[in-house]
């Protein structure tokens, strides 16, 4: 399933955050790469009908604002960035909840088969009846995916789901996203920070800059230097791996970035000599 935005512009009051974005999800995993207050948390609530914009959203060629709620939840789901369950609620009832849409006043035994099957495959099985109160930030973010593919989706929407993660649960929650896309043959968008998990895990990298698209494509084509400098303003050194895959080396600040730095350390000189 392919879900696409075209000419999509949305902003809060006067404060324009995207204009004119065309991107395009298809099977696979698509990162949303790009520096704070880029637009990627916005473009995801665009993308799965949280917000409202100016343009158009479609979905297999059909707009989302013909779409009823129910179809809508079905076929997309969105994974916030600040996921948290405030009930006292086990591993298990989180992630039936993901369900929510298609249950009725009793829980089927399709229902339960459904979960216990997910929570196998994410090796989750072992904390069903555990509190998700009482796990760890990184078992709370495994718990969020599950319960967000519980609605079996044709489209996973991601906001930063490696945020507030140390670098090993980073790569476990990457790889674990990989494999359930391509396992379910699903078409996956997750916005992220880190370039190199971007270049590993992606297909495709999307890069938004004040909110534009300023380039699409795979990741050898779109991480360069030259893009990495003008976007996050840093010197960059890009090296394949062995499967071809960009490696990024962060450097340091840009030159222009030096020397505005250097200019107002003199002038911060200057004025306390005077003073």
């Amino acid at each position: 399933m392919i879900l696409e935005a075209h000419q999509l512009s949305f902003g809060y009051g006067s404060a324009k955050v995207l204009e004119g974005v065309d991107v395009k999800i298809g099977p696979g995993v698509t990162a949303v790469i790009g520096p704070n207050a880029a637009g990627k948390s916005t473009l995801l609530k665009c993308l799965c009908g949280l917000l409202r914009p100016q343009g158009r959203v479609c979905l297999d060629g059909c707009e989302l604002r013909s779409l009823d709620s129910a179809t809508l939840a079905q076929r997309v789901s969105h994974l916030s960035q600040d996921f948290s369950s405030r009930a006292v609620l086990t591993v298990f009832e989180t992630v039936l909840l993901g369900r929510l849409h298609q249950l009725g006043w009793r829980v089927t035994p399709d229902e339960v088969r459904i979960v216990e099957q997910l929570l196998d495959e994410m090796d989750l099985n072992q904390l069903a009846g555990r509190y998700v109160n009482e796990l760890s930030s990184g078992q709370v973010q495994m718990v969020a995916i599950a319960q967000a593919l519980a609605r079996e989706p044709a489209v996973l929407l991601m906001d930063e789901p490696t945020s507030n993660l140390d670098l090993r649960r980073q790569f476990e929650v990457c790889t674990l996203i990989r494999k359930l896309t391509d396992s379910r043959g699903i078409s996956t968008a997750i916005a992220l920070h880190d370039l190199n998990l971007a270049a590993r895990f992606a297909d495709t990298i999307c890069v938004l800059q004040n909110g534009r698209v300023r380039c699409s494509g795979p990741p050898g084509t779109v991480l360069t230097e030259a893009m990495i400098t003008a976007v996050y303003q840093v010197e960059a050194r890009t090296t394949p791996d062995e499967q071809g895959r960009p490696i990024v080396t962060v450097l340091g600040p840009s030159p222009a970035i030096r020397e505005s730095t250097n200019e107002q350390v003199s002038t911060l000189r200057i004025k306390n000599r005077m003073s």
